[in-house]
């Protein structure tokens, strides 16, 4: 595991260094990104300018939650943009060449594409919520918790990651799993923008166990004083250990019931 994960950093710089052959480009690529993802905010921005509040939560405060989301999401966009075409590999019998190699099988898969351009969505969404920390008063009003939200993606990250590489390993069973992913990534993380609490219930406990909602609202929420407990700070970390370790369980579980293409 320790020469893949070595193996796995070399790629990863080595792709680095191959984008920078062609700055300009790498460089419009971000930029263009990055504006894409404006877009998205912009539709929040609407939404909230016109009523000011959306379940009892502000712009700033919204801006937060999306903030975190976005920065996550955009992670996972960048360094496992392949796992959203896992099912290409199982219904056209490719995953056969990934299994040759002497490298645990998610690694190798990761690293055939690292979309760096994506980064732009970072830049984004880093901007929206130092911006909407800046409004809610910065660490001069918000002290420890300023510093707590700047490092909840990292948990966020790895709970997209996470959940991502379980929806991935479904399809060692059920080959296609297109709208799995267009449920439990794509809405589910859009959904997440936003405050839970403004959805039905049905929809919360869906957001609950998908686990997104651990991604932003529910640690915010009580950091930013709109309701919780301080056990809801800890919550997303052992969420996202507990995340990646069943989605690991479940990959695992999935390459060993994968009948071979030429068996």
């Amino acid at each position: 595991m320790k020469a893949g994960f070595r193996l796995y950093r070399r790629l990863v710089a080595a792709s680095w260094r191959a984008v920078l052959q062609y700055k300009f480009s790498f460089f419009v690529s971000v930029f263009l990104n990055c504006w894409l993802t404006v877009t998205d905010f912009l539709v929040v921005l609407t939404i909230v300018y016109s009523t000011k509040t959306v379940g009892g939560w502000n712009l700033a405060q919204i801006g937060v939650i999306y903030g975190i989301v976005g920065i996550s999401a955009a992670f996972f966009r960048t360094f496992g943009s392949e796992l959203h075409m896992f099912q290409d590999y199982i219904i056209r019998g490719e995953f056969d060449g990934i299994l040759l190699r002497p490298w645990p099988s998610l690694l190798v898969l990761l690293s055939r594409r690292i979309e760096f351009f994506r980064l732009g969505g970072v830049i984004q969404s880093g901007t929206v919520l130092l911006l909407s920390l800046h409004h809610l008063g910065g660490p001069q009003i918000l002290g420890w918790r300023y510093f707590y939200l700047l490092l909840l993606p990292l948990s966020g990250t790895v709970i997209i990651f996470g959940i991502s590489v379980a929806i991935a390993a479904c399809a060692f069973w059920f080959g296609r799993v297109r709208d799995l992913q267009t449920l439990a990534f794509y809405a589910a993380n859009y959904a997440a923008s936003y405050p839970t609490s403004i959805y039905p219930s049905w929809m919360r406990a869906l957001l609950t166990l998908i686990p997104v909602t651990f991604v932003g609202y529910v640690p915010a929420r009580f950091a930013l004083g709109l309701g919780g407990s301080a056990w809801h700070l800890v919550l997303p970390w052992i969420v996202a250990a507990l995340t990646w370790v069943l989605s690991l369980m479940l990959w695992r579980a999935g390459e060993a019931a994968y009948q071979s293409s030429g068996s």
